[in-house]
């Protein structure tokens, strides 16, 4: 190697859109490393300026580079070059770099007049950048210098990253509406645009969600210009509750020891009821996308009621003479009281008012969606045997 060549490598690793870098060489008298940083407190200092006499000159030919279009996983490189053009030995140490890289047991690294450095930087993206957008894979390391001109050099590498997997539906697999007894099945394709690759095991963010994987046939895979690939069946029984759910199934692969691929899986269960929200109280609120109720703020030395107006339809699935019943309404907090009143009926709908009391003078508690209130309410509807509440409140 020529003895005025250094060579500076920096590995970047990305999770996301962040990135962290980790070491790929031991350190030489000739070549830098660059092993992860954990503060700015590890960086070498910047080297010293003369303040007179002859002095080095730091020169570029490129400080950025764009990879254009690289896939998810796979592995890029880029040499940048500096050359010291100046009369005096140009001093370069590691600054600061979005990879929180330093120099490993090295200070600084001297480059003679007429000489230069190569800077290889490495990079393995494991996010994406999102479809449509302009978001690119976008990071850089600085380069410290003793030139009086040019005391930091930044390097920069950008490119946008797409996914190894192609997944179909792209966003998310739709199983549409169901009642709650229903079960649903929806298939979508995951495929290779690069290598081969396994399903080795599928697990899901909920137990009424499963799935089930097939290999794609030659003729299939031919039909989707694709490597390999598998049909995915996933099937959802019953266990949501009204209104919409979205779950996670996660695919763990054999690619590069064991890829994950997540595909969120999304619908909504219906039922025979519509709430209306009757409380002339501040802060109320119905939530039907997640069936939950939201009482306000309130002193809990006062206690609130709130009532909602409800409306149960499709009562001929009721056995012939049977009239529509709530069996039953118990909250899981002792001093939040469910009541059942005004109830009126026809043919082929109820009316009835469902009362929330928080009852005046209970303990001071503050209930969010992540600890809710849970409300069971059992009826006598085929496809309204049981379902949940939840009620949220803050109460002071």
């Amino acid at each position: 190697m020529n003895p005025k060549t250094l060579a500076i490598t920096v590995v970047v690793v990305v999770a996301g859109l962040i990135l962290y870098s980790i070491a790929t060489a031991p350190s030489t008298d000739d070549k830098l490393v660059l092993p992860p940083a954990n503060s700015a407190a590890d960086l070498p200092p910047k080297p010293e300026v003369k303040a007179t006499g002859k002095q080095p000159k730091a020169v570029t030919e490129e400080t950025s580079f764009d990879f254009g279009k690289q896939a998810q996983y796979a592995t890029g490189k880029h040499v940048f070059k500096i050359y010291n053009k100046g009369e005096a030995p140009l001093e370069l140490t590691q600054g600061e770099s979005s990879c929180k890289c330093t120099i490993g047991n090295l200070s600084a690294k001297v480059v003679e007049p007429g000489g230069e450095v190569e800077v290889e930087l490495e990079w393995t993206p494991e996010g994406i950048s999102t479809v449509g957008s302009s978001d690119k894979f976008n990071q850089y390391a600085v380069i410290y210098t003793n030139d009086p001109e040019t005391r930091e050099i930044e390097f920069r590498v950008t490119g946008f990253v797409f996914s190894l997997f192609e997944i179909v539906p792209a966003q998310q697999w739709d199983v549409g509406s169901m009642t709650l007894s229903e079960t649903k099945t929806v298939k979508g394709r995951i495929s290779s645009l690069m290598e081969p690759f396994k399903i080795n095991e599928i697990t899901t963010t909920h137990e009424s969600i499963t799935a089930e994987a097939r290999e794609l046939t030659p003729e299939e895979l031919k039909e989707f210009e694709v490597k390999n690939g598998f049909e995915v069946a996933v099937t959802v029984a019953p266990g949501f509750n009204y209104g919409e759910f979205g779950e996670f199934l996660e695919l763990q692969t054999d690619y590069k020891g064991g890829t994950e691929v997540k595909v969120r899986v999304e619908g909504k269960i219906k039922g025979p009821f519509t709430f209306l929200n009757t409380s002339r109280e501040k802060g109320v609120k119905w939530g039907a996308n997640i069936w939950t109720l939201d009482m306000g703020t309130f002193s809990a030395a006062e206690g609130r009621t709130v009532d909602m107006k409800v409306i149960a339809k499709e009562l001929d699935q009721l056995p012939e003479g049977e009239e529509f019943k709530i069996l039953d309404a118990k909250s899981d907090l002792e001093f939040l009281k469910v009541n059942i009143r005004d109830m009126e009926q026809s043919e082929d709908k109820a009316n009835f008012t469902m009362q929330f009391e928080y009852v005046a003078g209970s303990p001071p508690i503050l209930k969010t969606l992540g600890k809710p209130v849970k409300v069971t309410i059992e009826t006598n509807h085929p496809e309204a045997k049981m379902f949940e509440i939840l009620v949220l409140f803050s109460a002071n």
